[in-house]
């Protein structure tokens, strides 16, 4: 009965190493399959690309930030949007010498301005704190399911559209002259690890006045 129980010890033993071992590998072909869109993303844009890893996250209902091991030491400016290979994350909201905090497109005091890539009709995109939605879009707007948004480049340095996200649903109230949208971020933000900071030397992306916590500009 002893050796059965060694032995039962044992099994149970191995089984978890080996379930260690499988989440590590499983772990490390996300990383690297991570890696390499990230390297591809930065083998083909025309921007400057600074690369960083996150080191904290809040992903509160209303006010989803991240925290960058990058900073003013390494040329990151308040403003400057952040990426990864699917598309938009969010936009720095402040900077240290070390470190930079996002807010992301999940925090409502981030507004954009977007546009249809298909049509090219604009709108204003936030988070409600439970969808991320284009509103003040004219019932004219051609708009389809599955569209993919972009970044306006309207009054941006930015010369080329940054991915956000494709068109999930359509809200066609009765009353009123406008549509809201709501839409499938291209980013998984529970999954993010390592970003890409655009640089600009000018403030980089078409944002409307942002608020702080209070609601204030």
């Amino acid at each position: 009965m002893t050796d059965l129980r060694s032995e039962n010890e044992e099994l149970r033993r191995k089984t978890a190493e080996l379930m260690l071992e499988v989440n590590s590998l499983r772990e490390y072909g996300i990383e690297n399959e991570s890696y390499k869109q990230m390297l591809q993303l930065k083998d083909t844009s025309t921007l400057s690309l600074v690369t960083s890893k996150i080191i904290a996250k809040s992903f509160s209902p209303a006010q989803g930030t991240i925290t960058l091991d990058k900073g003013s030491n390494d040329g990151i400016m308040v403003g400057m949007p952040v990426i990864n290979g699917n598309g938009l994350i969010g936009i720095v909201h402040s900077v240290s010498s070390a470190f930079s905090i996002v807010r992301t497109l999940r925090n409502v005091h981030l507004k954009l301005i977007i546009r249809n890539e298909r049509s090219r009709s604009e709108g204003i995109l936030k988070w409600t704190g439970e969808y991320l939605t284009v509103t003040n879009l004219p019932k004219t707007a051609d708009v389809k399911h599955g569209d993919r948004i972009v970044t306006s480049d309207i009054s941006s340095v930015i010369n080329k559209p940054l991915f956000v996200g494709r068109v999930a649903k359509i809200i066609n109230p009765e009353s009123g002259y406008f549509n809201d949208l709501i839409i499938s971020p291209g980013v998984d933000f529970n999954s993010i690890k390592s970003v890409f900071v655009v640089k600009t030397t000018q403030f980089p992306l078409n944002t409307l006045p942002q608020t702080n916590e209070r609601g204030e500009q």
